[in-house]
């Protein structure tokens, strides 16, 4: 099987993208498979095409209209159709999907379709089933390329039959209408959708807007943040197909981007996500799971990953003279029909992501061309062909030149943004997360003077762990070292208060006006304090304790009316806190 990863082409060799910096990864099929794949085959002319917000602004599509002329296969009539496309740009607000087909109006197209499970009609495969038809020098020619930005597609699918890019109208169209002849209708979908139901509705004023392209190219995007010193979390939506669910390759790919020197850029894991697929969340997501089902491609051809990222156009910033927009979010969503396909390809599937991510974060092809004379282009990992050749998740020289350039190392010093630690319990784990900004990034933390309470220790990352094992307050001061060795300090204190103390049981008699608390801790000549509904239970209410040879610690009673004791009815709505030397016991219902 040959891979290609088919994306923008690149505007310099260090391949910034040249505009939309997305991305998708594709299996080329042959023209029988494509027909086989396909709802319908369609040709006519673009008549509109309009961008619209849609589910609450979550999501962008772009609506492509065409006037049939000619249904070649599928349950259409000729007439108008509406598309509705991934992706678009409405006001200042922008979504992008590389690899969608392109549109224009006025433009002669041929289209295998595709459809959502609602039966409403997209191009089959993104750029995979769109050809124009136009004049050639020889007489009239379909042609993909056109909607690929000069991406040269396979001679051959990896089945070994025939893959047309461009081909003389006539014996592309006689080819076609033979499958369409001796081809099985499919079964058990739903009914194609002429014109989605929503496309005639009102819609609010701004979230509508017309263009005569399509895919709308709003910029270079890239992450501001890089600029602040800030970290960009992405989530993951894993797999069960993985047994870590995918999270080591994500992981890996995000710090192959992260970890160059001289470079402000820095990515992380952060989380595990229920969302999944394409949106404007601002929550970026590598997702296994095509929840939306917004990739198609099936039986190991077709689509295997789409990126893209979303954003606004009307944030700009120059970066090395150039101009940028501002991405917020950006998305990896992988075709979970293609599992099976991708089993047993560890190091496949790292190179994918990496290649993935490396368009979320801005970058396009070191090139595009096939083959490509000079090795450094050619090994990159944003070279436009997988390489499968065991790299995983890493990046090559030319790959580092283009994170370098769209993401230079920052000029602002670093700052220690924490200013302080939360208090911790013994025998109780303890995590907190040291925050700086500015800085080249990795910026790596220590301990300048001091000593981290036993049991604690400071991670590089700026991480803070373990379990404390003795009550203790201490000051040290906490140093991040940026990639150029600037240096930032902050005072801090860490106080670990004695162990929190567990209720094991309550029980309160009315009848003989008794509050009986049993726990665990040990309270001989500790302050004492029991918290009933929130209130602290006042005098006369005096709390008595002796030894409790159940649990090991110590029983405490209290007598007092219901009023007293701020009991109230019926049981099991009361709630109750222990307070051993100022630290609270989670709270316990009664």
């Amino acid at each position: 099987m040959r891979w290609l990863l088919t994306t923008v082409i690149a505007a310099v060799a260090i391949a910034f993208a040249a505009a939309a910096a997305n991305a998708t990864t594709v299996v080329v099929p042959s023209d029988a498979q494509l027909f086989a794949a396909s709802r319908a085959v369609v040709e006519g002319t673009v008549r509109e095409i309009r961008s619209r917000r849609i589910d609450g602004g979550r999501q962008i599509v772009t609506y492509v209209t065409i006037d049939v002329a000619t249904v070649h296969a599928g349950d259409l009539e000729p007439g108008p159709i509406v598309l509705r496309e991934l992706g678009g740009e409405v006001g200042d607000d922008f979504s992008i999907v590389y690899g969608s087909a392109e549109y224009a109006v006025g433009e002669r197209v041929l289209v295998f379709l595709d459809a959502d499970p609602e039966g409403i009609l997209r191009t089959w495969g993104l750029f995979l089933g769109k050809y124009a038809v136009k004049a050639g020098e020889r007489g009239l020619v379909v042609s993909r390329r056109a909607g690929t930005d000069g991406v040269t597609v396979l001679g051959t699918a990896h089945d070994g039959e025939p893959v047309t890019d461009v081909a003389p109208y006539a014996e592309f169209i006689n080819a076609l209408n033979l499958r369409g002849a001796t081809a099985p209708k499919q079964r058990n979908a739903a009914p194609l959708v002429a014109i989605p139901a929503e496309f005639s509705q009102p819609v609010a004023s701004g979230d509508e807007a017309w263009h005569t392209n399509f895919t709308l190219l709003a910029g270079r995007p890239r992450w501001f943040e890089a600029d602040e010193g800030r970290p960009i979390p992405y989530f993951i939506r894993p797999t069960p197909v993985l047994i870590d669910g995918g999270r080591g390759a994500v992981a890996d790919a995000l710090a192959a981007w992260s970890n160059v020197s001289d470079c402000s850029l820095r990515l992380y894991l952060a989380d595990d996500t229920e969302n999944c697929g394409y949106a404007r969340d601002e929550q970026s997501t590598v997702s296994f799971d095509d929840c939306r089902n917004q990739v198609s491609g099936q039986g190991c051809f077709g689509v295997i990953a789409i990126g893209g990222s979303s954003g606004r156009s009307s944030e700009k910033k120059i970066i090395n003279g150039v101009e940028f927009v501002r991405i917020t979010d950006a998305d990896v969503v992988l075709n979970n029909g293609m599992n099976t396909c991708l089993i047993g390809h560890r190091l496949t599937i790292r190179e994918i992501i990496t290649h993935e991510l490396g368009h979320s974060i801005g970058l396009g092809h070191s090139s595009q061309a096939g083959p490509e004379p000079n090795p450094r282009l050619a090994e990159a990992t944003m070279y436009y062909q997988l390489h499968e050749d065991g790299r995983a998740a890493t990046i090559m020289p030319d790959d580092i030149d283009a994170v370098t350039f769209v993401y230079p190392a920052s000029e602002v010093p670093p700052a220690v943004l924490t200013e302080t630690l939360p208090p911790g319990n013994v025998g109780a784990p303890y995590e907190a997360m040291l925050e700086a900004k500015g800085g080249a990034t990795p910026l790596v933390w220590s301990v300048a003077s001091g000593q981290m309470p036993e049991g604690l220790s400071l991670e590089t990352d700026g991480r803070i762990a373990g379990t404390p094992t003795s009550k203790v307050s201490v000051a040290i001061t906490l140093a991040v070292t940026d990639s150029r060795g600037r240096v930032a300090t902050r005072d801090a204190v860490i106080e670990i208060l004695g162990p929190r103390p567990i209720v094991d049981s309550i029980d309160y008699r009315a009848s003989k006006k008794r509050l009986t608390v049993s726990s665990r801790a040990s309270v001989a000549g500790l302050t004492v304090e029991i918290r009933v509904n929130g209130i602290a239970i006042a005098p006369p209410g005096r709390i008595r304790t002796k030894p409790d040879s159940t649990t090991g610690g110590a029983r405490l009673i209290v007598k007092g009316t219901s009023a007293a004791l701020n009991v109230t009815q019926p049981a099991g709505s009361n709630s109750l806190v222990l307070v051993v030397d100022g630290v609270a016991s989670d709270p316990v219902t009664f």
